[in-house]
Order: C-alpha cells, then sequence, then structure tokens
C-alpha cells in the first residue's frame, strides 16, 4: 500500500502538510509519494525537510523521461496525477489531492469487502455544473452514452496488482496528454473516469450525493461514516496564494473554520503548525 500525491510548489505545500499530518495522525503508515515539476521549480528542500519525520519521499515528473510532446501538453499540471497513478511503485495506491485529506484511517476504504472485490474505488461529483459529461465525450471513444455522473477525482484507490485496474490507469493517462482531452470535462476527472467506463474495468462507487457546503466535499467511507474532506474551494494556503488556483478560493488569504466539516479544529492546527514552522 502508499499514497501518492500531486502537489507543484508553495501554494500547494500547506494543504499538502495538513494532508500528510492528517494521514499520520488518522493511523495510516502506508509511504507517501509527493510527484512535482522540476521544470517548473516546485520543489525546494525546505518542503521535504518540513515533512522528514513522516516518511515522504518526492519524485520529478521529467524522471519518467517523457517525450518533448508529453512535457509540452501539462500547461495545468493535472496531467501528473495520471501519471502518478500509471507509474505509481505502490501496487495498492492511494490517490489524494493535496488539497484533501482524511478523517479516518484510510484502511476503512481499501479493506472494505465491496472495494476489494472490485479493486478500485471512485467518488461521485455534485449532479451539476460546467463539467456536466454528454452523449458527445462518450461518442468521441465510441461508447453509447452511460447517463453517468460526473467522478470527483481528488481521492481515489486502485488495486494496480490486478492487470485491468493498470490497464485503465495507463489509459487515463495516455487521454490526459491528448491535445483534445480538455474536452473530457475537468480534465483529470474526465480522464480517469472515462478510461475506466471505456474498459469496463470494475471498481466501486458511492452511492449517495456528495455532500459539499460550498467549499468542500465531504465523502463516506463504504460504511456510510466521513472519511475524506476535500477543500478544493477553500484550501490552506499561505498569504498572497488566493489567486493562484484555477479553482476559485473563499475568503481572500485566510482559509475558513467551518465547524461543520469533520475533525476541523486538527486540520486547522496542523496548518497553523506549518506557518509557524516555516515562518510564512
Amino acid at each position: 500500500h502508499g499514497v501518492v500525491m500531486c502537489a507543484g510548489g508553495w501554494r500547494f505545500f500547506p494543504s499538502l502538510y495538513v494532508a500528510v499530518k492528517m494521514l499520520r495522525h488518522t493511523g495510516c503508515d502506508w509511504p507517501i509519494l509527493v510527484w512535482y515539476f522540476a521544470s517548473r521549480n516546485e520543489f525546494e528542500q525546505e518542503m521535504a525537510d518540513a515533512l522528514a519525520d513522516d516518511g515522504v519521499k518526492w519524485k520529478a515528473v521529467e524522471s519518467l523521461g517523457l517525450p518533448v510532446e508529453f512535457r509540452a501538453g501539462t500547461p495545468g499540471g493535472w496531467q501528473a496525477k495520471t501519471l502518478a497513478v500509471a507509474h505509481s511503485p505502490f501496487a495498492k495506491t492511494l490517490s489524494i489531492d493535496a488539497d484533501c485529506y482524511p478523517v479516518r484511517n484510510v484502511a476503512v476504504l481499501v479493506n472494505s469487502d465491496q472495494v476489494d472485490a472490485a479493486g478500485a474505488a471512485f467518488y461521485p461529483d455534485i449532479p451539476s455544473g460546467p463539467g456536466v459529461m454528454t452523449a458527445e465525450h462518450f461518442k468521441s471513444l465510441g461508447m453509447p452514452f452511460l447517463d453517468d455522473r460526473n467522478w470527483e477525482v481528488g481521492q481515489f484507490y486502485v488495486d494496480r496488482s490486478r492487470l485491468e485496474q493498470r490497464q485503465a490507469s495507463w489509459l487515463a493517462s495516455w487521454l490526459a496528454f491528448r491535445t483534445e482531452s480538455n474536452r473530457f470535462s475537468y480534465g483529470d476527472c474526465g480522464c480517469f473516469q472515462m478510461a475506466w467506463r471505456k474498459l469496463e474495468t470494475p471498481h466501486w462507487m458511492h452511492e449517495g450525493r456528495p455532500a459539499f457546503d460550498g467549499v468542500a466535499f465531504i465523502h463516506r467511507g463504504p460504511d456510510g461514516y466521513p472519511l475524506f474532506v476535500h477543500r478544493c474551494r477553500d484550501k490552506f494556503r499561505f498569504p498572497g496564494y488566493a489567486t493562484a488556483y484555477n479553482t476559485p478560493q473563499t475568503n481572500g488569504d485566510s482559509p475558513l473554520y467551518i465547524e461543520a466539516l469533520p475533525m476541523e479544529s486538527v486540520a486547522h492546527a496542523f496548518y497553523s503548525e506549518c506557518r509557524q514552522r516555516l515562518k510564512r
């Protein structure tokens, strides 16, 4: 088992710090591998030093030796997530975004009977919005319209020891680097969704509608209890980075304290620790 994350530069580091600390706080002792773009100067030794006690390793996307046309096709950087999964060194890979963290031990997801039988676990997005998949998206890959719910891939699990799951992860990566891949909804979300659907790869999908309070998702485990908080619209961030994200952030430089979010006091305590440690 292992965790892969993509977190480039200081704009994502406070969120990454909180996510790593929350993984350890909730009992996850799996190795963690953080991917970044070296060509964009997204890594500094100070980052590694701050998380050294948590067993975090770092890997540059460029270390894969990708062809020029692949490297040139990553203006938003989201394609790195597909590479992190396709090239994961872990047979059983949990992928979480830097702005996503668990509120319980993630073992409750990967060890559940439903997920073990399927070999992968994904979560749905909210049912409306600009990224809704259409019949044309499916037609472009020679598929009938499946009337899918959109997928929200801020957190998902893949058992890469199974051939069909590895094949789907490679197809997602291939789609991510095609110039027309942006037609697939929100980039990485659409690529993973279309890959698993195209190959009819087994996966567990949470049946309920995701809880979304306007700034963060609360995703539940197979047992129905909250498992992940994905703060996509209110990332933990350093002052001055409020406009540095593709997704608009709430409340300027200061992330909100939202009592309705599980383990909010713990997450904010780690955020404060990060700022104090790095004096930012």
